[in-house]
């Protein structure tokens, strides 16, 4: 498996989950 590939999809998966845990916080506050 490519390392470069590995890691973004890494990244990726880290920052939907970020972003899926930071959203319903925001919304709600707004």
């Amino acid at each position: 498996m490519d390392t470069q590939q590995t890691r973004q999809g890494v990244g990726f998966a880290l920052g939907a989950y970020f972003i899926w845990g930071i959203a319903p916080a925001y919304f709600k506050l707004v």
